[in-house]
């Protein structure tokens, strides 16, 4: 199968614009399709809509303005710790 492009800002220092849930028919990191078992996530970093193998870490954001570790996706994960 032909992979699809994925072009995404990671580690914002705003809040990002989270893509609508009906217009992620497919997880931006591995392509797989989205169904009853295959949900839903969204990067609290980047805002993109991934599955959950593709968001294992949690991380502090800084335009979230607090301690907690938010859901990421694994290429925000990267990003970040890289930045740090």
């Amino acid at each position: 199968t032909m992979m699809r492009q994925h072009s995404f800002n990671v580690v914002p220092t705003e809040k990002p614009i989270w893509i609508p849930d009906e217009e992620a028919s497919y997880c931006r990191l591995c392509d797989n399709n989205f169904n009853i078992v295959q949900r839903r996530h969204h990067c609290r970093s980047c805002g993109q809509v991934v599955c959950e193998s593709c968001s294992t870490q949690k991380k502090v954001l800084k335009h979230m303005k607090d301690s907690v570790r938010h859901r990421v996706c694994d290429l925000c994960a990267v990003q970040h710790d890289i930045t740090l």
